[in-house]
């Protein structure tokens, strides 16, 4: 057997680990943390990470709605019942520019702040993104949601990102 990937399965590779980056930070960058949504009795969990030349975050989930995090090395899924729904990776500005320039010529192509952070969406019809700028960091979040636009802002909703 060859075990020797072909140049066509390696460009799958990163167009899939490309997807599942910007998902990820789709979700990161709606769901910021800015005070204003989440409270000492809402129930939830955080992980911190933090990438070379990349300030450490902590991310936060409400995991009221059936949501939960699952850290992956600097990276991180978001599972809902115990079913990954979207992938989450962390960026350095360089990246992160890169991404951001591309999305604005895909389709449903928008720009928002949630909760405290600047959120760009995206999708392909198949796979729904976002890129998160998180305050006071030099790290950003792709997020790729493989279900649809609103699990994509179900977890946006959810999620809370704070630099330090």
């Amino acid at each position: 057997m060859n075990t020797i990937a072909s140049p066509v399965r390696k460009r799958r590779l990163a167009q899939i680990l490309v997807l599942i980056c910007t998902c990820a930070i789709a979700l990161v960058l709606a769901a910021c943390d800015d005070g204003s949504s989440a409270t000492a009795s809402t129930p939830g969990k955080t992980i911190t990470s933090s990438i070379l030349q990349g300030s450490p975050i902590t991310i936060g989930i409400d995991t009221s709605g059936g949501l939960d995090i699952a850290q992956q090395g600097v990276n991180f899924d978001i599972l809902k019942d115990g079913h990954v729904v979207a992938h989450a990776f962390l960026l350095i500005k360089s990246d992160y520019d890169t991404y951001a320039s591309s999305a604005s010529s895909k389709d449903n192509y928008a720009t928002s702040t949630v909760n405290g952070c600047d959120v760009i969406t995206y999708d392909d019809g198949t796979t729904y993104e976002a890129l998160i700028t998180i305050p006071d960091a030099n790290t950003y979040v792709h997020i790729l949601d493989m279900e649809s636009q609103d699990s994509l802002n179900e977890v946006l909703s959810a999620l809370t990102f704070t630099a330090g």
